[in-house]
């Protein structure tokens, strides 16, 4: 060792270059030299690329990944790839108050209900009975706010004061950002009946700020079942079905939400999803587009297949750019002379489909029959496209919720009883999964996923939330 010490630094850093990444972690314990040599950029850059080529560095470029080293983006990626985490979980209510609930639901529940999400670093909860509370990843109550006005609604449910005597319950809850760099999250709690709630809660100031509230256009009482946002733009799907965009200019101002345009269909039997994301058109400029994901029965076929429409939105000029739908392409029919392309497709499974969700560019069904399916999205200027189903097999107890991050490429899906969380890796020509190592302590629970980023999987048990950190 004191041969190679007396060498120049690129010479040890070259001859560094040929080792993995468990040789490097043992060679940085030999000096303070070593170490400071082990940890070089390039050395785990190159490390990364080598280890995982299907991604490249784009996905981890992003957010709060950008400030992290290669050499803990490489310990991040590796440990997402086996399943390796710290686990903690921490009790947020007392009493059974909170109630496992999916926001994609459209059932009626007439016990108390609580929304559960997180956003960065924070969990947020909502509930008639609490109102909105804030919560760290160490289980801390950071801040709360109650009711102020309970009645503002009484006007508007006069009709219905017998369904609702205590007032309206929370159906859903997102977040937004009018910048990047902006100090206050926007809450927008959806509610029965139609009716919005917008909050501001202060990340410096630890304090939540009640807004403005929106009622529906013509007063239709449709429950708001998902809400999601990218700034100008809000979107709003009911259970009737009614998708309502609204341009959010600044809500700090009263009444500053303005009415784009509504639509409406056909009922919809079954699970939808609903998301937005924002892109850069070359004629258009910035472009919002707000994707409905559902399933329908096929067109003059036996199986159920995944619909996506989307909405394009102007930011320069606040309207909408033009709508398209795309309905999933169907297997060719296969016989004794098909391809190894077909070969290594796996059919779609027709049993009964119990959630979807889309993420761009792509969209996970789940099925009644443990299984997901797996469809990729490829869209154009003028053109939309979902391509073959492609089944994923993994889960032995049943799926309850799935979770897709579209820029990471990953997806998570959790068990009803807690007892499996599997990762899936989306980049794979077929997805291929990873059961989470778990503390038997936290099995048995009903399970639902209200978070998922780049290094956590947060999870709602029953009255407590149990994070999975990947970095540690």
């Amino acid at each position: 060792m004191q041969n190679i010490s007396s060498l120049s630094t690129e010479a040890v850093l070259s001859i560094l270059s040929y080792l993995n990444a468990a040789d490097l972690a043992t060679i940085s314990k030999v000096s303070k030299k070593f170490q400071i040599l082990a940890d070089d950029e390039v050395l785990w850059h190159n490390l990364f690329e080598e280890n995982f080529p299907r991604l490249g560095n784009q996905a981890w470029d992003r957010g709060a990944l950008a400030d992290l080293s290669w050499k803990s983006k490489y310990r991040l990626r590796y440990n997402w790839s086996a399943g390796r985490c710290h686990t903690r979980r921490f009790d947020m209510m007392s009493g059974g108050d909170l109630v496992n609930w999916s926001s994609r639901q459209t059932e009626t529940f007439k016990d108390k209900r609580t929304i559960v999400q997180s956003i960065g670093s924070r969990i947020f909860t909502a509930s008639r009975k609490d109102g909105l509370r804030a919560w760290n990843f160490e289980g801390h109550l950071e801040a709360k706010f109650a009711e102020e006005n309970p009645e503002r609604f009484e006007h508007y449910l006069r009709d219905d004061l017998d369904v609702y005597p205590f007032g309206l319950e929370t159906r859903s809850m997102s977040f937004y950002k009018m910048s990047k760099d902006s100090d206050s999250i926007f809450i927008v709690r959806g509610m029965d009946l139609g009716p919005l709630e917008l909050y501001s809660f202060s990340s410096s100031l630890l304090q939540f700020t009640y807004l403005t509230y929106q009622l529906p256009p013509n007063k239709n009482r449709s429950a708001v079942i998902e809400t999601v946002c990218e700034p100008p733009f809000l979107v709003v799907l009911t259970d009737k079905p009614f998708v309502y965009v609204y341009s959010i200019e600044d809500i700090s101002k009263e009444n500053d939400m303005k009415l784009i345009t509504s639509l409406s269909s056909p009922p919809i039997l079954g699970p939808t999803s609903l998301s937005i994301r924002k892109e850069n058109d070359t004629i258009d400029g910035e472009v919002v587009i707000a994707a409905i994901g559902y399933f329908q029965e096929g067109i003059g076929q036996t199986t159920q297949g995944p619909v996506l429409q989307e909405i394009c939105l102007s930011v320069k000029t606040r309207s909408i750019l033009q709508t398209r739908v795309a309905i999933h392409e169907q297997p060719p029919r296969r016989n004794f002379q098909f391809s190894h392309a077909l070969r290594l497709m796996r059919p779609v499974s027709t049993s009964r489909i119990i959630q979807i969700v889309h993420s761009h560019p792509f969209l996970i069904s789940v099925h009644s029959d443990n299984t997901l399916t797996l469809y990729k999205i490829t869209a154009s200027r003028h053109d939309l496209k979902i391509s073959f189903g492609s089944r994923l097999w993994g889960h032995t107890t049943g799926v309850q919720d799935v979770r897709i991050s579209g820029y990471s490429r990953r997806a998570v899906s959790a068990a009803p009883d807690g007892t499996e969380l599997r990762i899936w890796d989306l980049d794979t020509d077929r997805g291929t999964s990873v059961q989470i190592a778990r503390d038997p302590e936290f099995d048995d629970d009903a399970c639902k996923i209200v978070g998922f980023d780049d290094r956590h999987v947060i999870v709602e048990r029953l009255n407590s939330i149990v994070i999975y950190d990947f970095m540690s």
